[in-house]
């Protein structure tokens, strides 16, 4: 009778699990789809159900969604809630991204505006120091294939980190 009490545990987290998935995953296609058409206020909606199922953890572009129909639905208080999320707890740095993103325009005005670029600045600023110099100094000559190689390895490792890092918000 273990075995099965402990099948049956497994089970039933499996099938929670996939529940939490599932619905996670049916809120996020639906906030795109309202989003596609224009319905900011119902799609920002979505989103915030999305990451209820979730406990609030989403994944980052997923919240930066989320922050876009904020903004575009007149909500700059939940737009900067969740741009404050990514910046400070998921280290978002794609500076140049949010700084031009037409999405947050209506944001841009505001004075938390100032201040979210600069941690994001920072935290673009962390990403890069951490990255090891390929060149030490202009007598060290490197190939194109070693310079490709250091691109494959540390810039695309950057950003498939950055496109899967969930974030919990408690």
């Amino acid at each position: 009778t273990l075995k099965i009490t402990v099948f049956l545990f497994f089970v039933s987290i499996t099938l929670c699990g996939q529940e939490v998935s599932e619905k996670y995953t049916y809120f996020i296609n639906k906030a795109d789809s309202l989003f596609r058409v224009e319905k900011y206020k119902e799609s920002s909606l979505a989103f915030v159900e999305a990451i209820k199922w979730t406990e609030g953890k989403a994944f980052v572009n997923h919240r930066y969604d989320a922050a876009c129909a904020f903004a575009l639905s007149g909500d700059k208080d939940k737009a900067f809630d969740q741009l404050y999320i990514l910046a400070r707890r998921a280290s978002f740095d794609n500076y140049s991204y949010l700084a031009t993103d037409m999405d947050l325009i209506s944001l841009h005005s505001d004075t938390r505006w100032r201040p979210l670029l600069e941690i994001v600045k920072q935290n673009r600023e962390q990403v890069f120091e951490k990255w090891p110099l390929v060149c030490q100094d202009a007598a060290t000559e490197v190939s194109a294939n070693k310079i490709s190689a250091y691109i494959e390895k540390y810039v695309l490792d950057v950003n498939i980190k950055t496109s899967t890092k969930t974030v919990e918000v408690k």
